[in-house]
């Protein structure tokens, strides 16, 4: 056989090669859902807003404790995220565990002003998030295999310590009452397209309902302020009840609420053995526009 023959052969045989090989390593439906959820569409699924160091995390103790102020923040230790995706046809559904443990520092002021040394009385936290979605095969295929999100619920966060309260809902309503919308259940699944949209900078109420109402809990509200994440402590308006206000992000984008509930004594009681991190929250994506 000539060389000029042996050497198409061979060319011939490498390009198949090279084909089975790269089938092998596409990537299945399932492996791009999960690879779009945590890149281009992480600003809808992040729950980083509860679990990075905020600005304005200072609160008081309106009790009769020598803790006259607490500064604390979460520090994440661990992560567990887990993806799981069914498909059927051309609908696939999506439910997503992702789980922080790690340690809440607590700064105790003893007197004001606060000495020149803080001593950190910590304690561990661990909490499970759950949240759920749907993908439609319905965009161009080269694009993400045509996956396309459509609906997606907010995110709901139990610390391990089944606390010993629950969220029951949440409002948010505009300053000038002309928007409102009503949260009884973060695990509802809702289109994309719907989730709430508000001019950035607006100012906003958010009522945060819980219950039992007898429960002494800490309401906090996480939020993107302008380049960084603050927390605002929300004050008790009735049993149960606890009001405050807010702003939507300065920035165009998509951007998230963190509703943050934890037990007084989680902050302020320092043996953790009797009153250990008991939480929930509720993590809100919403749309801040250029309007």
């Amino acid at each position: 056989m000539e060389k000029g023959g042996i050497m198409k052969r061979f060319l011939v045989v490498l390009v198949v090669l090279i084909g089975l090989f790269s089938g092998c390593q596409r990537a299945t439906d399932e492996e791009v859902i999960q690879d779009v959820i945590g890149t281009e569409l992480a600003d809808y699924f992040s729950d980083v807003d509860n679990y990075e160091k905020p600005t304005g995390d200072t609160i008081a103790d309106t009790g009769t404790k020598g803790h006259l102020y607490v500064f604390w923040f979460r520090e994440v230790k661990n992560i567990t995220k887990n993806v799981d995706v069914t498909i059927e046809g051309d609908s696939a559904f999506v439910v997503i565990h992702r789980d922080h443990s790690g340690i809440l520092h607590r700064y105790p002021f003893d007197t004001l002003p606060p000495p020149d040394t803080l001593i950190d009385i910590p304690k561990n936290f661990s909490d499970n998030g759950l949240r759920y979605a749907i993908f439609k095969k319905v965009g161009d295929l080269n694009i993400n295999r045509g996956w396309v999100l459509t609906d997606i619920s907010f995110k709901k966060i139990v610390s391990t310590n089944e606390p010993p309260f629950k969220i029951d809902s949440v409002k948010i309503m505009t300053f000038d009452s002309s928007m409102t919308w009503l949260i009884t259940n973060p695990l509802t699944l809702i289109p994309k397209d719907s989730i709430m949209r508000l001019p950035r900078g607006k100012k906003l109420i958010i009522t945060v309902y819980t219950s039992p109402s007898t429960e002494n809990v800490v309401v906090f509200i996480h939020t993107m302020g302008e380049q960084r994440l603050h927390r605002y402590r929300i004050r008790k308006a009735a049993d149960g009840v606890f009001q405050g206000l807010c702003f939507s992000a300065p920035m165009v984008g998509i951007h998230r609420w963190g509703i943050d509930v934890l037990t007084y004594g989680t902050i302020f009681e320092d043996d953790s053995t009797t009153y250990p991190y008991e939480a929930e929250a509720w993590i809100i994506p919403y749309v801040s526009t250029a309007e």
